[in-house]
């Protein structure tokens, strides 16, 4: 199975529920650089709460994001149906 390598721990599915319909979420920025940097950014859902390889690990000597995998398809999948 294709590894994903984009790990989210915020659920696309989550964030799209606050997504306009063209697909943006509007992001809360803690840190700006400076006072005229607006805290507010619009993003696509797709782009926050992830991390690359979060869940990866080796599994006798190969790559494998099987935890991913398995949220994805015990957890994420059938909420999807629900919400």
């Amino acid at each position: 199975m294709a590894r994903t390598g984009d790990n989210h721990f915020v659920p696309q599915l989550y964030l799209k529920n606050f997504a306009t319909i063209s697909g943006e979420a509007h992001e809360y920025r803690i840190l700006v650089s400076h006072k005229n940097v607006p805290v507010w950014k619009t993003v696509n859902v797709a782009g926050p709460g992830y991390e690359k390889n979060l869940y990866s690990r080796i599994v006798r000597g190969e790559e494998t994001d099987d935890i991913e995998q398995w949220l994805n398809r015990d957890f994420e999948s059938p909420a999807s149906e629900t919400l």
